[in-house]
């Protein structure tokens, strides 16, 4: 036992020698009597007596009953029952029995009650004994280092809170960290923050760590704010909740009229005397005549004031007058107003202070939330290099007004290191004046301000100022809808307000942008307005060149010279208006680039206002014009992204509409349109909190984003919570498809609302899909499915009409998922063979994925997209869609020369608003649900037989590959899934495994693919032969990069001395040198996966440079390398999409015109868009081999990647992987040298630009092979194997030895056919040309492929007996290349006479 209790056995020892045990336990029980209040304050859990004056039995607020005793050992079965001194139970008995052999001391307990209780007792005893210590040297020390107001400003009962908390932080040895929620005696809210620290930006935090404000918590009121003397602490007090007079209080209200208590009779003489002239001398500023300090108006005054703030104030009222006047001057308004005054009755300032002042600040806010206030003030004072001492805030009534919040601070001017970042000054006596008069200025606005105008001046460029910040975010905000109506859908994300904003104000651009709003400043200065247009122009084209030569970026050049045009087409702003409420811009329609002049439809003038949390554009007609206000509160960021991006657009639409209403009368047409982000915004501060009326129904339930949706399925359940879990997750997915297809719904859903109530459609909706694919009795009778469609007659239902399959009926489904038909989305069509094959749409809860395929096997990559904003997410949302069609659509082209058709699966994951640090594991759980929900389509198991139904009717099979943000883990689990789930070939199911594939870097596939279209575009171009004369070139991606690196290796191996790269350019900088770069360091840092940086500067030749990307010379360098220098080829393996575009390609041109190099082969996808490619074309001959051409190595690998899988098993192809490799790289170049020829032959024959032809090549391909595999399937299994050896001479040799035997056991059926028809295909265009494939009518194509297979068979039997014919090797060989080239067409030809 004293073993067990080692920590109390000398208080054993000491009691038991000085008095028998009953005493000590009737002294120990009256101590613990006694101290109840004191001990129960620190041991969690133990009960307080009824008796007890405490008031709380939970002092320590979350403290809950440990499962272990106070030593650390589990409790033990008799203290769980609180066993009390009755040594009779039997347990106690028990113990009794076990030691009654037992000899102990006359000390010694009996049994093990006994020991408990004395345990328990010594150590009360010995916490009562330290906790009293503790407090007594506590409380003293607290006496001495709070300030006086503490005293006279907190009740004593929530003084002894505090040092009790004080005591219990000390006596554990913490840090002095804690938060503390109280009540006050009527009935408000206290929280006390106490922190070891009275540094600046303390107060500030405190505000932060404040809950939320909402209707039903109350908001806040009050504020005390408190240093130690020692500035060993801050305590800081939030009051929360409006009180009422209490009982004994005599305020002076309606009701009460009682006799004012002696600080009011303090205050009305002192204001009496005031009004007599008194101090005049002494207050200059209290004018005896101001209205406000009349009588009566005082006497109205004081009874909105608090006692305990009057008890305060009456000993300074000259004070108190002040804050009269500054509450009159924001009354009955929305304004702002600070006034500044020494503190000449505080005591001497804090040791931080740089004057050794300090100052009183008064704030008074009309109509501000008190919290917000409160926060937007501190920060101010701390970003403008003020530290807080003392504060109060009060909320004052204001009649109809309604509130204003006033704030009085005791702060001074700071002094801190300039190496901390903060802008003061330790050894001079800092401009105080100055320095104030620009805080009053930025609290009046700070109401007005938007946060991102505030977090631009006041955290991340202070030394913008208000004004010009006001300008560039304004800009930004105008700028959004510009661009994303010019950039089309694909642009749409890209120049997003977010990445508008952060795309100007980063390090490289907010220099221009300040300058641009500086001339928008000096423009329009009322003291001295720069009306000199020739004075003006020259500036603004200072500042236009100054970013032409110095800005590199084309998109940042864009944004910079468009804001360069807002400044050109302001007519008037409001921007030195003193107490404006936002920024407001006249602008030139013209600005807008909507409308236009000659066919009347250009406004006659726009107004674009910019305010905190609004922007707002006025469009009228006439000079004199009349039309509505509409406001849009969009109830989500993702639908508040849309609706910016069209918000102009809204407001010319509907007052050109006003304008063609208004013609009988005299005004023109105009509206005015105010998008308002209420957004993250405290709960409860909307002005309208009902939902329109069923009047206004349209604008409730309109669904144009997939956050509608979201609102649609909330209000279901809020107005009927008649829908079950399925039939939500149902139609919340059907209209995710429906809002990517379109963003113009409204009249859908109107109708849907005015047919039947909307739980009662969507129900209806819901209970039609689950019937027509319920296993157990699906709805294949068509007429009575078409019945029940047609009674709903809603958009709405087409999407059920339109899906095939689904996995509703899965029982342990990871996500919802629809196979669509391909029409519902509307792109593409049937006739020119640009419509997919099928879309597969999942729905989940953090993402979204379309899986898009052009033929019935199809290979493409899974795409990750991340947004960092809830604005890009809204935008990427509405052209994911677009984008995933786009993308399957580029791999259909580039897998022309392949079994699987083109395909994309694009998964666009929201990691907005999840715990830090999470954001991979919402990724990988995102593939897993993606890809689990397709497998729930593509496997034929009994569990899915028994849970989906089918009207597709045909298998699909699929196989997916890595792309962006996809990780070699989700590459291995994704095919351990497919394993698990029965998919028939699961290492098939995800190419690029990280042992069993084929790793792109290591084996160089793409750049292999890329280098013979380069080898052959230098002979076919520029008649050079790189094998034997030299040749530059000039390259982006460096050493380190997959295709870069590659293509440097191989130029190396192939051509030697004669490749010479005299620029390389990537991340990290570029090097350049007109002899070549040295080949020896090149594969140096190529080996060493090290970027171009690291190139060693001696190696440069005489001519030759090495910047690096550490300044802006370096940056520009890089970013002009491909514009720059002069090479007879440029091969971009890396680099940002569409570098090269419409607007910048002339700078890829000589000064004389020429190209800078005449040949493009373009081993990046997108680096030149589709324009500028016909630009660089049609102006100056630029030869340019398109991405879908030069880098298609890639995906034939990965093709063969899956063949392998099928054919061989992982243990065969690790011991065969050297040969089967060394096979697919001489394929891919053989397929690579084919099209090269073929491109660059019917180039010249036809005069086509290369791109076209390349586009050419693909089609006829696939339209050939599409139109063959349809054919194969009428042919009898007898004929197909006849044509099986296509498939045989398709296949790596080593490959096909392994495996080909049980080709029909391994591979599919549908497999084996395409691989006939692609390859087929390919060989007939590679040899005849498109125009064989083109000329010939659709109904013929693949009877005339499968005859001209036949044909060729014959050739080659020909040309075997001709081999062995006697004749001259001359002859012989030029029959034979005749045969060879052109000996089936001629075959056909005369076949078909």
């Amino acid at each position: 036992l004293l073993r067990r209790y080692r920590h109390v056995a000398p208080f054993f020892s000491v009691v038991a020698s000085a008095r028998p045990m009953k005493t000590i336990n009737k002294d120990m029980s009256r101590l613990t009597l006694a101290s109840t209040s004191s001990a129960t304050r620190f041991i969690s859990g133990t009960p307080i007596s009824k008796k007890s004056d405490s008031k709380k039995n939970d002092l320590i607020p979350g403290a809950a009953q440990s499962s272990y005793g106070s030593l650390g050992d589990p409790t033990s079965p008799f203290a769980k029952n609180n066993i009390s001194d009755n040594s009779n139970n039997e347990s106690a008995a028990s113990n009794s029995r076990d030691h009654k052999n037992a000899n102990p001391t006359s000390w010694q307990p009996q049994n093990d009650a006994d020991v408990q209780r004395v345990t328990s007792q010594a150590l009360i005893y010995e916490l009562t004994r330290t906790t009293a210590d503790t407090i007594e040297k506590v409380v003293p020390w607290f006496l001495h280092t709070m300030p006086e107001s503490y005293f006279r400003q907190i009740p004593p009962y929530l003084r002894r809170e505090h040092v009790k908390s004080l005591a219990a932080i000390v006596d554990a040895d913490m840090d002095l960290y804690l938060n503390l929620k109280s009540k006050t005696s009527d009935g408000r809210t206290v929280h006390t923050f106490i922190r070891p620290t009275t540094q600046p930006g303390t107060l500030l935090s405190m505000v932060e760590e404040l809950p939320d404000s909402n209707p039903s918590t109350p908001s806040l009121t009050r504020l005390h704010v408190f240093s130690a003397a020692d500035n060993s602490f801050s305590l800081n007090m939030f009051v929360m909740g409006k009180s009422e007079p209490m009982p004994h209080e005599d305020s002076v209200t309606e009701n009460n009229s009682a006799a004012p208590r002696p600080y009011r009779d303090a205050i009305l003489q002192f204001a009496s005397e005031v009004r007599n002239g008194k101090y005049l001398s002494e207050y200059p500023d209290l004018n005896p005549r101001e209205v406000c300090f009349g009588e009566s108006s005082l006497q109205c005054y004081l009874s909105k004031c608090r006692d305990n703030y009057l008890k305060v104030i009456c000993e300074h009222p000259e004070r108190f007058l002040r804050q009269r006047m500054l509450f009159e001057s924001v009354s009955g308004t929305e304004g702002c107003e600070a006034r500044v005054e020494e503190a000449v009755h505080e005591s001497a300032g804090s040791a931080n202070s740089a004057n050794g002042k300090q100052y009183w600040l008064d704030v008074a806010m009309a109509n501000s939330l008190p919290q917000i206030a409160l926060e937007h003030t501190c920060r101010l004072l701390f970003v403008q290099g003020f530290d807080v001492n003392k504060a109060r805030l009060d909320v004052i009534p204001d009649g109809d007004n309604g509130n204003v919040t006033m704030l009085r601070l005791l702060v001074h001017p700071i002094i801190v290191d300039t190496e901390s970042g903060v802008n003061s000054n330790a050894n001079n006596v800092v401009d105080t004046k100055s320095r104030f008069e620009r805080l009053k200025y930025n609290l009046k606005r700070s109401k007005w301000l938007d946060d991102t105008t505030m977090k631009l001046v006041f955290e991340d460029e202070p030394w913008l100022g208000v004004k010009r910040g006001e300008i560039i975010t304004a800009m930004c905000n105008l700028l959004h809808p510009i661009f994303t109506k010019t950039a089309g859908s694909g642009g749409s994300n890209f120049y997003s307000k977010h990445n508008i904003l952060q795309t100007v104000t980063n390090s490289g651009s907010i220099g221009h942008a300040a300058k641009i709003a500086d001339l928008f400043l000096e423009r329009f200065d009322p003291k001295q307005p720069m009306d000199n247009n020739a004075s003006f122009q020259r500036s603004l084209d200072e500042i236009r060149n100054y970013i032409s030569s110095n800005v590199q970026e084309t998109f940042v050049k864009e944004l910079l010279v468009k804001m360069t045009e807002i400044v050109e087409k302001t007519y008037k702003t409001n921007i030195y208006v003193k107490n404006r409420y936002a920024l407001s811009l006249r602008l030139d329609p013209s600005v807008m680039s909507v409308g236009s002049q000659e066919d009347s439809t250009l406004p006659y003038g726009i107004l674009f206002i910019h305010g905190r949390r609004f922007n707002g554009y006025h469009t009228r007609f006439r000079d004199i014009s009349r039309g509505g206000l509409r406001l849009v509160a969009p109830e989500s960021s993702e639908q508040l992204a849309l609706e910016s991006a069209r918000q102009y657009d809204e407001c010319y639409g509907l007052a050109f509409a006003q304008q063609l209403k208004n013609k009988d009368i005299p005004e023109g047409g105009s509206k005015a349109v105010c998008l308002i982000d209420t957004n993250d915004i405290l709960h409860g501060t909307t002005h309208h909190k009902d939902p329109p009326s069923k009047s206004n129904s349209n604008a409730y339930f309109s669904p144009s984003t997939p956050s509608d949706a979201k609102i649609l399925i909330r209000n279901i359940h809020r107005k009927a919570k008649l829908v079950e879990n399925d039939d939500i997750k149902f139609v919340h997915a059907v209209l995710r498809v429906i809002c990517a297809n379109t963003l113009e719904i409204s009249s859908m859903m109107t109708a849907s609302c005015d047919q039947l109530p909307i739980n009662q459609t969507c129900r209806e909706i819901a209970n039609l899909f689950f019937e027509r694919f319920d296993p157990k009795q699906p709805m294949d009778n068509k007429v009575s499915f078409q019945r029940s469609l047609d009674e709903i007659r809603n958009y709405i239902s087409e999407i059920i009409e339109k899906t095939y399959k689904t996995n509703i009926y899965m029982r342990n489904r990871y996500a919802l998922l629809l196979r669509l038909d391909s029409p519902v989305m509307g792109v593409g069509s049937q006739e020119d063979s640009t419509l997919s094959f099928g879309i597969l749409f999942i729905y989940d809860r953090r993402f979204n994925g379309y899986h898009t395929l052009f033929q019935d096997i199809s290979r493409g990559g899974l795409c990750l997209i991340v947004s960092e904003s809830s604005e890009e997410l809204a935008l990427e949302s509405a052209r994911q869609y677009d984008e995933c069609y786009g993308l399957a659509f580029a791999q259909q082209l580039k897998n022309k020369d392949i079994p699987e058709g083109g395909s994309k699966a694009v998964c666009l994951i929201d990691t907005n608003n999840i715990l830090h640090g999470t954001r991979d594991y919402v990724l990988h759980k995102s593939v897993k649900a993606m890809t689990d929900s397709i497998l729930d389509l593509v496997v034929d198991t009994k569990e899915t037989r028994d849970a989906i139904v089918d009207y597709f009717g045909k298998r699909e099979v699929l196989y997916l590959g890595p792309d962006r943000n996809v990780t070699p883990e989700d590459i291995n689990w994704i095919i351990k899934q497919a394993d698990r789930r029965g998919y028939e070939t699961p290492d098939a199911f995800m190419s690029s495994k990280p042992r069993a594939g084929t790793n792109h870097k290591e084996y160089g596939v793409t750049s292999e693919g890329v280098n013979v279209f380069l080898d052959v575009a230098l002979q076919r171009v520029l008649g050079i032969d790189p094998g034997k004369e030299s040749f530059t070139v000039k390259m982006t991606d460096g050493p380190d990069g997959d295709v870069g690196g590659n293509e440097i290796k191989i130029m190396v191996r192939e051509y030697g001395d004669n490749a010479k790269i005299v620029g390389i350019a990537d991340h990290s900088g570029c090097a350049e040198d007109p002899d070549g770069l040295n080949h020896e360091e090149l594969l140096r840092l190529f080996e060493q996966e090290l970027c171009i940086s690291n190139f060693s500067a001696s190696l440069l030749g005489p001519s030759g440079i090495l910047h690096i990307c550490d300044t802006e010379e370096g940056i520009k360098a890089r970013n002009t390398m491909h514009n720059r220098l002069k090479a007879d080829a440029f091969v971009p393996c890396g680099g940002r999409p569409n570098t090269i575009d419409v607007n910048n390609y002339k700078q890829f041109l000589l000064e004389d015109g020429s190209p800078s190099s005449k040949l493009i082969v373009e081993g990046a996808n997108l680096f030149v868009t589709a324009e500028a490619r016909q630009k660089l074309y049609e102006d100056a001959g630029v030869l340019i081999v398109k991405d879908s051409s030069a880098n298609k190595g890639g995906v034939i690998t990965s093709s063969y990647e899956i063949c392998a899988a099928m054919l061989a098993s992982e243990e065969e192809f690790l011991e065969n992987k050297d040969a089967i490799v060394a096979e697919v790289l001489a394929k891919l170049r053989g397929f690579a040298k084919l099209e090269a020829e073929l491109l660059f032959r019917e180039a010249e024959l036809y005069g086509q630009a290369l791109p076209e032809v390349s586009q050419a090549i693909s089609n006829a391909i696939n339209s050939a092979s599409d139109a063959l595999s349809t054919a194969l399937e009428t042919l009898s299994p007898q004929d197909q194997d006849q044509l099986i050896s296509l498939f045989h001479g398709h296949l790596p040799k080593t490959l096909a030895d392994l495996g080909f035997d049980k080709v029909r056991e391994r591979v599919p059926q549908q497999y084996i056919k395409n691989a006939i028809a692609s390859t087929l295909a390919s060989k007939m265009v590679y040899k005849e040309g498109t125009r064989f494939i083109t000329a010939l009518p659709d109904d013929r194509l693949a009877e005339t492929a499968l005859c001209y297979i036949q044909e060729e068979k014959e050739v080659i039997k020909l040309i075997e007996t001709l081999e062995k014919t006697d004749m001259s090797e001359e002859e012989k060989n030029k029959i034979l290349k005749l045969l060879d080239a052109g000996g089936a067409r001629t075959a056909l030809s005369l076949k078909h006479e």
